[in-house]
């Protein structure tokens, strides 16, 4: 699926940094700490674009990333198209072989990933399934605007190789591999640093901000 009308940024953040989780929090209840509320403001003032819409992980992490990120970018989160995502959160039920993985790996080099093609056969699900997700909620929400003039401008909050993985897909078209999805330097992104795509006609970019 692609988006057509206008050019297009899609900012792809992962989530600021967070406090640890206390005992017997489940993890998408934790939220960001003090830093990761600051990294959050920065990448929001360094974006450049007011926010037409957010989707975010359903992460409570990752919404609160979100919220301040378009507020510092000038956009206040109310008068946005707000989704929280349960499909862009890589639950450890839908996903066993990846969160295995990745908690074994941790913030290892994206590249690591490739090395068991369960993991490359199980990542790919999450980026074909989340992606599609994705250009459904942005192609519906920009249907009905009628300046084309101006980008439309989605920030995508999510986690640390999801981001990676879901911006470089985005870049690359329904025709990427995992092995094309490794973008600067194939390293885990910083916390709550962002990587953002414009699409325009059959051109694309790709830039990676931190805080």
């Amino acid at each position: 699926m692609t988006h057509s009308k206008r050019k297009l940024v899609a900012v792809f953040q992962r989530h600021g940094a967070t406090n640890k989780a206390q005992a017997g929090q489940h993890d998408l209840t934790r939220t960001l700490s003090e830093e990761g509320r600051k990294q959050a403001a920065l990448i929001g003032s360094k974006i450049g674009y007011k926010i037409d819409l957010i989707i975010s992980s359903a992460a409570g992490r990752a919404v609160e990333t979100a919220c301040i990120t378009a507020r510092a970018a000038g956009q206040l989160p109310d008068g946005v198209q707000h989704f929280a995502e349960d499909v862009l959160y890589p639950h450890e039920h839908t996903y066993p072989i990846l969160d295995a993985a990745f908690k074994k790996i941790g913030y290892a080099p994206l590249a690591s990933y490739l090395l068991d093609p369960n993991v490359v056969k199980e990542t790919a699900a999450y980026a074909i399934r989340a992606m599609g997700r994705i250009w459904e909620i942005i192609n519906e929400a920009d249907s009905g605007l009628e300046d084309e003039k101006q980008p439309f401008v989605v920030l995508i909050t999510s986690h640390a190789v999801c981001a990676n993985i879901l911006a470089r897909n985005m870049q690359l078209g329904t025709d990427a591999t995992l092995e094309d999805l490794v973008l600067v330097g194939s390293t885990s992104m910083d916390a709550g640093s962002a990587i953002v795509i414009e699409l325009e006609d059959d051109k694309s970019s790709a830039k990676y901000i931190t805080p």
